[in-house]
């Protein structure tokens, strides 16, 4: 029966609880109801944060009701919570609320499909003019809260899951699934780019750590070296711009290796080097491009650099070498290596030679 027992319970994500149940719930207009409402609200801190990183958390608890009483009631605390919190932001509580009702408008309107005609950033500024106490809030402003929305929709985490299976299962060519994984990039990149702004706007005292030994690299590396292997990975097998893309992602393999050579991590080592000579194309059958000729290259470039490091990773390398020379062989008609065994019959016919050089080779073969 504590409204603040009831808010923290419907905070609780790990739980389960329905989201549409509880947005309906803290929407209704009855006095414990409302005080749920009011203590979930307060409980939150808004200091130091933009609006729309603001409401974009505070809508993550619930789903939005379909009722506008009940939304209003919701919007009113949050502007009020959110002036409280910044009193220099806006003139009143009152432009809180109409720009916040204004940025969930904007969200429907840009991310519905069924929307045709997208609101364009000069109408999302139009739209809110005078709602400052009667004065223009700065255009700028306006439009860093409008590119926000485009970049990094209001939504709930399991519906923007939900949405990325259902395209995932939809996308079948090659060119779809290319686009879709770039959209997620650029969406992911959105918002680790406003969560670091909006971290170093609340830290009253920032401070910056310089690091001052070469060790610290490879805590790091460790960490983020996965992640960088297979973005690196999909992005040089999708890619052809061998003047782009390609020559950036091996240059991204080069320097990775290079790192976990030099720290003496053998898996990730390993794991990059193997990675780099699968794009050589020398152990398959496909098709030879320019990108996998820079690949070889990148690989006999690593050998002679950080020979000293490789380890088990020279017999990449290594490998690389045996099928180039067996490549040139093939191209200049040279002898192969069962003709450099033994002495060739004397006096024997021409049939009697070929028939004993290919014994000869099958016994090297077999030998080997």
């Amino acid at each position: 029966d504590n409204p603040m027992d009831m808010a923290e319970l419907f905070q609780k994500g790990d739980l389960g609880l329905d989201k549409t149940a509880i947005g309906d719930y803290l929407g209704e207009d009855k006095p414990f109801n409302k005080a749920i409402l009011y203590a979930l609200v307060d409980s939150r801190d808004f200091s130091g944060q933009e609006l729309a990183y603001s409401l974009r958390n505070f809508l993550a608890i619930f789903r939005l009701p379909g009722e506008a009483q009940k939304i209003d009631r919701m919007m009113e605390k949050f502007a009020e919570k959110y002036c409280q919190d910044n009193p220099d932001v806006f003139a009143n509580a009152d432009c809180a609320f109409v720009l916040s009702f204004s940025l969930i408008m904007l969200q429907t309107d840009l991310h519905n499909p069924g929307v045709i005609k997208k609101m364009t950033r000069d109408e999302f500024v139009r739209n809110n003019r005078g709602i400052n106490n009667n004065s223009d809030l700065p255009k700028e402003y306006l439009e860093s809260l409008y590119e926000s929305i485009v970049a990094n929709p209001i939504a709930l985490k399991e519906d923007e899951e939900m949405r990325h299976r259902v395209e995932s299962q939809a996308a079948n060519s090659q060119w779809q699934k290319q686009d879709l994984f770039m959209r997620e990039s650029e969406s992911m990149v959105a918002k680790t780019a406003e969560m670091m702004k909006e971290k170093s706007k609340s830290s009253k005292n920032p401070v910056y750590v310089a690091a001052q030994s070469v060790e610290h690299v490879r805590p790091l590396f460790e960490v983020a070296c996965w992640p960088y292997l297979a973005t690196l990975a999909v992005l040089l097998e999708m890619s052809d711009d061998t003047a782009g893309t390609v020559e950036l992602c091996i240059e991204g393999f080069k320097h990775c290796i290079r790192i976990a050579a030099r720290f003496d991590m053998d898996t990730e080592r390993d794991a990059f080097v193997s990675s780099l000579a699968k794009f050589t194309y020398l152990t398959t059958v496909k098709e030879m491009k320019q990108k996998n000729i820079e690949c070889i290259k990148a690989l006999l470039s690593i050998g002679l650099s950080e020979g000293n490091n490789l380890g088990p990773s020279w017999q990449y390398v290594l490998f690389c070498i045996s099928q180039l020379q067996r490549m040139e062989l093939l191209g200049t008609r040279g002898k192969q290596d069962f003709q450099f065994f033994g002495d060739e019959e004397v006096g024997s016919s021409p049939q009697q030679a070929q028939r004993s050089m290919s014994i000869k080779g099958g016994e090297v073969v077999k030998r080997r």
